[in-house]
């Protein structure tokens, strides 16, 4: 059984796939239709490259590419989310190891402090006015302070 493509030579229509797929990630939500758009691509490189082969060796060689895209895709969108020192959601985190210097006194371990153009609650030891501080954690929307070592 022969099947006839709308474009000649055939690898045209997997280009058109693959691009048409990745057209259509722009109007879903999700990073899916993105790696068979790239298997169809791949596809049709190939499928360019040989110079041609049967339409079910075409069809398995699109759905193992696609698969390969969707594992190695899977593998570096988890390798990119999984920074251990990530402060995506967790800003006062972002603030750990910064310096400043103390605008207001420390008074019964609780005072303020400005980063950034921003005045932070924050926590630490009793320390005057003008002492540099360094900021070691974040806890309960605070940042916690030490005197900075000179």
């Amino acid at each position: 059984m022969d099947i006839s493509f709308p474009l000649d030579p055939a690898w045209w229509n997997w280009y058109l796939a693959g691009i048409v797929l990745m057209g259509l990630e722009i109007l879903l939500p999700g990073v899916f239709l993105l790696w068979f758009g790239t298997g169809a691509l791949l596809t049709g490189l190939i499928l360019q490259a040989s110079g041609g082969f049967a339409w079910t060796w075409q069809l398995l060689l699109c759905a193992a590419l696609s698969l390969l895209s969707i594992l190695l895709g899977c593998r570096l969108i988890r390798k990119a989310g999984s920074s251990p020192d990530s402060t995506l959601n967790r800003r006062l985190n972002s603030y750990l190891g910064r310096q400043a210097v103390l605008d207001e006194p420390l008074t019964n371990g609780q005072g303020r402090v400005k980063l950034d153009g921003i005045w932070w609650l924050v926590k630490g030891p009793d320390l005057p006015a003008g002492t540099i501080v360094v900021v070691t954690g974040a806890k309960d929307s605070r940042l916690i302070l030490a005197r900075a070592e000179t």
